[in-house]
């Protein structure tokens, strides 16, 4: 679930990608379809054509556009090739998005902007709500951010950090987003948040070091359940 990045600084596409999948590693594969209004390819390998249609909405309204990928515009940086292209399907997607109505975090000519929110990437991959949180407003204590990013096992979820972060092993990146996998509670009573970084690993964090690290929270609005088996 990694993004072999080089060059383009799209961790909150990333990440809320990675996040999705953590819960419902069905949605990307319902995505999909055979062009011209062929068929899903939900069941097939993602995808099993070099030519795709990748279904999004409309951050905004949600309205639904059909958007066409292509494996020859693969990048080489920034994917594998010759593997499993179904991120870079869905970044072609995505940008072609921006390119057709406004989608924070496109720029005009179609490119990624440094700046984006991973919620209205939630929002163009599942059709429903996304909103971003600011923790020092949304959050009274370190339990109520634990009792939300807990909702991780169900739920797509992204923390971003802050512009600077301290010291810690592993380290917290400044100005980063990272998918939140899950959440435990140690024998001594030790609360853990396990974070994705799209960029390297899977690494564990005290509450406490999240707490004072990290800056937003982003997820679907509703909190919706992404179910095995569902889908587009």
């Amino acid at each position: 679930m990694s993004d072999p990045v080089v060059s383009v600084l799209d961790c909150w596409f990333s990440a809320a990608s990675i996040a999705v999948v953590a819960v419902c590693p069905t949605w990307f594969p319902n995505m999909f379809y055979w062009p011209n209004g062929g068929a899903s390819m939900a069941g097939a390998n993602t995808p099993a054509s070099n030519n795709v249609t990748v279904k999004m909405y409309d951050p905004v309204n949600l309205t639904p556009y059909n958007l066409s990928a292509s494996i020859m515009n693969e990048s080489t940086s920034e994917d594998t090739p010759g593997g499993s292209w179904w991120h870079q399907a869905v970044t072609q997607a995505f940008l072609e998005l921006g390119n057709l109505t406004y989608v924070f975090g496109v720029l005009p000519n179609a490119t990624f902007d440094v700046t984006g929110f991973a919620s209205v990437v939630l929002t163009t991959i599942t059709g429903k709500s996304g909103t971003t949180v600011k923790i020092s407003e949304a959050y009274k204590t370190q339990d109520d951010l634990f009792n939300e990013l807990s909702r991780s096992n169900f739920t797509p979820v992204v923390i971003s950090t802050k512009p600077q972060t301290v010291k810690l092993h592993p380290q917290l990146s400044p100005n980063h987003d990272f998918g939140v996998m899950n959440t435990t509670i140690l024998p001594d009573g030790t609360k853990n948040v396990t974070l994705r970084n799209p960029w390297g690993d899977e690494e564990g964090y005290h509450l406490w070091d999240v707490w004072e690290n990290c800056y937003y929270v982003h997820h679907l609005t509703n909190w919706d359940v992404l179910k095995p088996g569902q889908g587009q």
